[in-house]
């Protein structure tokens, strides 16, 4: 009895000893002496360290204690870190790494450091917010105009920012705003007496009003593309955000592709040739991609018309932006175009004339090299676009178009693993009923969308579990044929630009269907382009 009544009121600290000293057997007692009354449970001395995590939507977020104990979090709820602390030590928690897979988040700690008082922390609070653009910029590129909205986060309605649209350019292609967010760069193709340009701009942070900087337009070099060149590439703008690149088609004497660079001065967004500049960097060369420490710059070229593609790798001096060569690796196909992974660990390239995808592993270095052999996305006479990577599912999404015609518009999907490894995913390439641009993943995960320029209208894939895409049935017609879609980072709306009716729409989403619902459209200008969301509220 006497055991039986010490394993009741023992704690789970001392069961093993109870059960050790009773032997089993029902017999025994506590020492010697004949002493009957168990020991009493020592004090604890340390206490764990937890909280509640509400409002999160995405995945991503890392808490740490004390500059340690890391702590990944997925959902809301109750959090314990696994470390315990001393009674009378401090506790001290902060947020790592804010959520960064799904909608666009920004999480607040409060109550996060004290000391412990001889109990259990469990007062650590971490609230997550959505977080949606601020304004929309929408280049018009016949009417040489970008139009400025102000975006309502609530109902995501659009509204004319005052003294919109503003002059450009002739023919303005992309906006691009500074990381600070207090300038907003738009690149300008030109016309057949001025040379591509960049159009720069202070960004009034609260009312979205753009005002032309003093200096502005910007030559791209001292020897400026000439005009007539046949395309100007959107800009890509390094981490730190004190410099970026772009490329410009030039025609003549003879098809080439020049790379330029600027620095951005942050005080007065002035632009400034970084030296060096331009580059000839071949034929059909893309936009470079930046790996996302700055470390290194990658471009995807033909080194001339109808020949083997390749993967120019770059090192990067910052805060300089000099680029100096560090070699180029054969795509295993034609006119390639790249794009990278989150970690930068992998260049994707799909070879857009020769219908293959391919990755390409990164080192210390920067040097890239082919993982495995080329493989075909789809039909003979297919040419895939620009590989769309999630991160969420680790798979890469191609839109394949028609070659030479004898081809049908599909999606094609792989799986790329921790080594570069490829697997297509089951049933893939897979019907896109008709529509051959890029599409873009929801901020969710769960949905894929598509301009489907052969019907005038807007498609979704659902997505399951391991990122396998579903064509959805029903489809959206907007009331203008659409040009481009672009997600608002918190997934909660979908901007719609018409270059053939010169508007612009917003549309909620459903977050169970993917879909859409108008919101309202209002008046761009001609050849509305692709739009871009700036700004945090």
């Amino acid at each position: 009895m006497r055991c039986t009544a010490a394993r009741n009121r023992a704690t789970a600290f001392l069961s093993l000893f109870i059960l050790a000293a009773c032997g089993g057997g029902g017999g025994g007692s506590y020492g010697g002496g004949g002493n009957t009354n168990p020991p009493t449970p020592p004090t604890p001395t340390s206490f764990t360290i937890g909280g509640t995590v509400t409002g999160l939507a995405s995945s991503g977020l890392v808490l740490s204690n004390n500059g340690g104990d890391a702590l990944l979090l997925s959902s809301s709820g109750t959090f314990t870190f696994a470390m315990t602390v001393a009674t009378g030590s401090a506790y001290s928690v902060t947020i790592s790494s804010q959520p960064n897979i799904g909608p666009l988040q920004v999480c607040t700690l409060t109550n996060g450091s004290g000391s412990v008082a001889g109990a259990a922390v469990t007062s650590v609070a971490v609230d997550c917010v959505t977080k949606t653009a601020k304004f929309l910029y929408v280049p018009n590129q016949t009417a040489g105009t970008v139009s400025a909205y102000t975006i309502n986060a609530s109902t995501g309605f659009l509204t004319a920012v005052a003294g919109s649209p503003f002059a450009t350019e002739p023919a303005p292609r992309f906006a691009t705003a500074d990381a600070s967010g207090k300038f907003l760069y738009v690149t300008t193709l030109g016309s057949s007496t001025n040379p591509p340009r960049i159009s720069g701009y202070a960004l009034n942070g609260t009312s979205g009003v753009l005002t032309e900087l003093d200096d502005s337009p910007f030559d791209l070099s001292s020897t400026p593309p000439p005009p007539s060149s046949t395309f100007v590439t959107a800009p890509a703008v390094h981490t730190s955000g004190a410099f970026g690149y772009l490329t410009v088609w030039n025609p003549s004497p003879s098809p080439t592709v020049n790379l330029y660079g600027a620095t951005i001065d942050s005080t007065t967004g002035d632009l400034a040739q970084i030296a060096g500049t331009p580059l000839p960097v071949g034929y059909d060369a893309q936009t470079p991609v930046l790996e996302p420490t700055g470390k290194f710059a990658f471009l995807a070229r033909d080194t001339a018309p109808n020949s083997s593609g390749e993967i120019m790798s770059f090192n990067i001096s910052s805060p300089s932006g000099v680029l100096t060569a560090n070699g180029a690796t054969s795509t295993g196909g034609n006119r390639p175009i790249a794009a990278l992974t989150f970690d930068g660990k992998f260049v994707l390239v799909s070879n857009a004339a020769s219908g293959t995808f391919v990755v390409m592993t990164v080192d210390s270095a920067g040097v890239v090299a082919m993982k495995g052999s080329p493989i075909a996305t789809g039909a003979a006479g297919t040419s895939p676009g620009v590989p769309i990577y999630s991160r969420r599912f680790g798979v890469v999404y191609l839109a394949n178009a028609p070659l030479s015609g004898g081809s049908v518009p599909s999606l094609a999907a792989y799986h790329i693993d921790n080594n570069g490894v490829l697997t297509m995913l089951a049933g893939s390439p897979y019907s896109s009923n008709g529509a051959t641009l890029f599409p873009l993943p929801h901020p969710s995960g769960k949905f894929l969308y598509q301009v489907n320029g052969s019907t005038g209208s807007l498609q979704r894939y659902s997505l399951d579990s391991t990122g396998v895409p579903t064509l959805v049935a029903d489809v959206t017609t907007p009331m203008d044929s659409p040009t481009f879609l672009v997600p608002d980072p918190s997934g909660n709306y979908l901007y719609v630009t018409s270059g053939s009716g010169g508007s612009v729409s917003s549309y909620s989403v459903d977050h169970t269907t993917g879909a859409l619902t108008l919101v309202n459209t209002v008046a761009a200008g001609a050849g509305a382009f692709l739009p871009q969301p700036v700004g945090l509220q």
